[in-house]
């Protein structure tokens, strides 16, 4: 199983051209490897949470999940973490760890 997320379109910082595309080979990769692929492209921390707990919900017996994320992020201290496509300025609560 592998829920992939590919967040191109941010509201304050510059687009990217590869996530979509990312998403589609990797998915096209995947299914070729017997996987089930669930693509998403330019989803919100809350269209994130949602459509990941249902993912998980729906494959809880699944032997080896897969989530792949290309899309804006960036490490502090040892945290890895995803920026939100509607990000401002940086602040406590604003992103996700990884």
């Amino acid at each position: 199983m592998a829920f992939l997320v590919g967040n191109a379109n941010y509201n304050a910082a510059p687009s990217l051209e590869n996530p979509t595309a990312d998403v589609g080979l990797i998915s096209k990769t995947l299914k070729q490897l017997d996987f089930e692929a669930s693509e998403h492209l330019d989803l919100d921390r809350s269209e994130i949470a949602n459509e990941l707990s249902d993912f998980l919900d729906a494959h809880s017996d699944a032997g080896v999940t897969l989530f792949y994320f290309p899309g804006h992020g960036m490490q502090f201290e040892v945290a890895n973490l995803m920026v939100q496509l509607d990000q401002s300025a940086p602040k406590s609560g604003n992103f996700w760890h990884l």
